[in-house]
């Protein structure tokens, strides 16, 4: 979509994935990976006023992702509880 982002990954093989498909399409392309305490980019975000800041995208992993669509849908079926 033509709007830069800095993803944070919670799950190694989920990257990793996402670098393969990145180098596929650019074989000459650098990736540049940083492993940070989310302790520390949650009190960043808090503390700081850095527009970059607002380009940060936290990526569930695929675990997180179907436990919630788990809980969706069981709220789907038992409404008003």
């Amino acid at each position: 979509n033509g709007v830069s982002s800095i993803p944070f990954f919670f799950n190694k093989e989920q990257l990793q994935s996402i670098v393969n498909r990145y180098k596929q399409q650019d074989p000459n392309s650098q990736v540049k990976i940083e492993v940070v305490p989310l302790e520390g980019v949650i009190q960043t975000l808090q503390e700081s006023n850095d527009q970059q800041l607002e380009k940060i995208v936290l990526v569930p992993s695929q675990e997180s992702l179907k436990f919630l669509q788990g809980l969706s849908q069981n709220q789907l079926q038992r409404p008003n509880q």
